[in-house]
């Protein structure tokens, strides 16, 4: 076997095309320190899978833990914006800069980690994350740097992960089985497609006007149009509040519309349509619910306004007849 040191070696050799005199992530910890956009995080691959983890595991909050790291403030954002773009790092990121065992002047974590159940692995907590990171990066195929969506690097897990035991060897089956059940869920769970039940019905009408947006380009409109248009059968959560479309608006302050109030059209959405708040179909699905349940102007209005009827009604028929009829051709 390895020894620690010359494990982390060849794997760093693999990963950083021979960058083998990177200590346990100095280098990238110094580059992390810099300030970058803020529209941009700095995340290891261990942190982003820790985080895929406890969506599996039912978190949609994050509270502070321990050594006051940035894990919390991280996963809330990132499960806020699943378009956040990413960049690669090992070493020091976004999750450990205010942590207290973060030593700011070499660059490094000083902290250990508990070896009673994993005696092969290394005791100072750099060389741990190290070494199950360069893994993850040989098994994702990603290197540091690299810049990905959150959206892209879940995908890449999804379709390169497999069984994991092996990026985490040192620890017992036993253990790494619930946080493989729980990386299956969260994955899953995140890659799913959100749209707030008013929502539904602006896609379906904007495919009516011929158009992949409705004015304001802040949003990601287009984004979601596209990914159910393209893909009918994706699974849809379908919300009341803020989707996958408002996330980065300009108006969404909190996770609240400062703009228009569309959590009682989703209400009223979602009722007409006999689903729950949060429940899962796919697209399709959906079509064939609004096309058998919205039909005329009068259950238009159990939603809309009669400003909104005027509007859009028309578009709306017109939107679902030709989606209706996509369905069917797919059935066929």
């Amino acid at each position: 076997m390895l020894r620690h040191s010359n494990r982390r070696e060849v794997l760093c050799g693999a990963v950083c095309g021979g960058a083998v005199a990177m200590s346990a992530g100095t280098t990238a910890a110094r580059a992390s320190d810099k300030p970058h956009p803020p529209n941009l995080i700095h995340i290891k691959p261990l942190h982003f899978v820790d985080f895929i983890t406890s969506v599996g595991a039912g978190k949609t909050t994050w509270k502070p833990i321990a050594r006051e790291n940035a894990f919390h403030s991280v996963a809330q954002t990132l499960f806020s914006n699943r378009g956040l773009l990413l960049e690669i790092r090992l070493g020091i990121d976004d999750v450990c800069q205010p942590c207290e065992a973060h030593d700011r002047i070499k660059g490094i974590c000083t902290a250990t980690i508990d070896t009673s159940y994993r005696p092969e692995a290394p005791s100072l907590m750099r060389e741990w994350d190290f070494l199950i990171d360069t893994r993850w990066c040989q098994r994702l195929k990603i290197t540091p740097g690299q810049k990905l969506t959150a959206r892209q690097l879940c995908e890449r897990l999804r379709d390169r992960a497999g069984d994991i035991t092996d990026i985490y060897r040192e620890i017992p089956a036993d253990r790494t089985a619930k946080r493989a059940s729980n990386l299956k869920k969260g994955i899953e769970e995140f890659l799913l497609v959100e749209i707030c039940g008013h929502h539904v019905f602006n896609v379906i009408w904007a495919y009516g006007m011929e158009k992949d947006h409705l004015g304001d380009k802040s949003n990601d409109f287009t984004k979601v149009f596209r990914q159910v248009m393209d893909n009918p059968s994706v699974e849809v959560k379908v919300l009341i509040g803020v989707d996958d479309i408002c996330r980065p608006c300009k108006y969404n302050v909190d996770g609240r519309c400062q703009a228009y109030d569309g959590t009682i059209p989703d209400t009223k959405a979602i009722r007409k349509l006999g689903l729950r708040a949060g429940e899962v179909r796919k697209w399709n699905e959906l079509v064939r619910l609004v096309a058998e349940r919205v039909q005329s102007e009068e259950d238009f209005l159990e939603i809309f306004s009669q400003g909104t009827l005027e509007l859009r009604f028309s578009y709306f028929k017109k939107g679902i007849e030709k989606l209706s009829n996509r369905v069917a051709e797919d059935r066929r």
